[in-house]
């Protein structure tokens, strides 16, 4: 549960870095790329599912739309 939290926190610092630079940012040779950060997200919501997962809690109860890796905000 504690690596499932940290991952959380990893998400929101990412999510913050991307709203605060964009999805894309510049270089320093001036060539347009993805923001570094974007992967962090995309890394630490895979690893987050994965470690809640692994915990085998059951969700059943819990309204599938109420709750999703999209709506972390």
């Amino acid at each position: 549960m504690l690596s499932a939290c940290e991952c959380l926190d990893f998400i929101r610092q990412a999510e913050a870095e991307i709203k605060k630079h964009g999805l894309v940012i510049t270089d320093k040779y001036s060539r347009v790329k993805s923001n570094p950060a974007c992967t962090v997200l995309k890394e630490h919501k895979t690893l987050m599912l994965n470690y809640l997962k692994a915990l085998n809690l059951d969700f059943s109860s819990i309204d599938k739309h109420a709750i999703s890796l999209n709506n972390l905000n």
